[in-house]
This record gives C-alpha cells, sequence and structure tokens, in this order.
C-alpha cells in the first residue's frame, strides 16, 4: 500500500501530494480520554515496628529518699 502510493505521489507530481496523502493516509481514530483515573493500588503496609525493648533494670532508690 505504501509502496504504490509512493509511486502514485511520484508520478502525481507535487501539487497533488495533499490530495494523494488525504486519499491513502485517513487519519488515526482518536482514542477517548479516561473518564476516570485508573485505581490507585493500597499504599503498602507500614514497616515493622521493631519489637519493644526490655525494660532498664531497677535501679535501686537512692538512700537518701525513704522507701514509701
Amino acid at each position: 500500500m505504501a509502496g504504490s502510493a509512493a509511486v502514485l505521489l511520484r508520478r502525481a507530481g507535487s501539487h497533488a501530494v495533499p490530495e494523494a496523502l488525504r486519499r491513502y493516509q485517513s487519519p488515526p481514530p482518536k482514542s477517548p480520554p479516561p473518564k476516570s483515573p485508573p485505581p490507585q493500588s493500597p499504599p503498602p503496609p507500614p514497616p515493622q515496628s521493631p519489637p519493644p525493648k526490655p525494660p532498664p533494670p531497677q535501679s535501686p532508690p537512692p538512700a537518701s529518699t525513704p522507701a514509701a
């Protein structure tokens, strides 16, 4: 198809180029714009929190403070 069109263009001359182009190259169909944006993927789960650290060792109460 493209070859025969090129031959016709060469034969017809430069003045007939637009007509031949119109005849052989139909405009591509316009794709309709997407109605809605694509669904968003769910956010990734938050990273696992590290295990809780063990509580610090209980320090003995200072001698100056009376034990309750």
